[in-house]
């Protein structure tokens, strides 16, 4: 089973990011509910969150000071799914 990977993302306005997925799933995803929360205290300072980058060792959304976000959640809100009914479907494909 095979989590999409993501190719590309950019901050954009009030804590939102555009994401774009190599199966050609893009959207954007609203993460403000974790602003100043745990390591996203970083998110506040200098602009951090602007600064938003795909991990090279592990494929995540991330920022600087480790921080970064499940991939798999973020495909599936946007994609309007759950990572269970995702992982379901996945799993299903893989049966046929």
């Amino acid at each position: 089973m095979r989590i999409p990977k993501v190719i590309s993302v950019k901050a954009i306005n009030n804590y939102q990011l555009s994401v774009v997925f190599d199966d050609g799933l893009k959207g954007v995803i609203d993460v403000s509910h974790l602003t100043g929360k745990g390591v996203f205290e970083v998110w506040e300072r200098n602009d951090t969150f602007k600064k938003v980058y795909i991990n090279s060792e592990n494929g995540a959304i991330s920022w600087p000071g480790e921080a970064d976000i499940d991939t798999l959640n973020v495909y599936c809100t946007i994609k309007g799914i759950t990572p269970q009914q995702f992982l379901q479907q996945k799993e299903y494909a893989s049966n046929q």
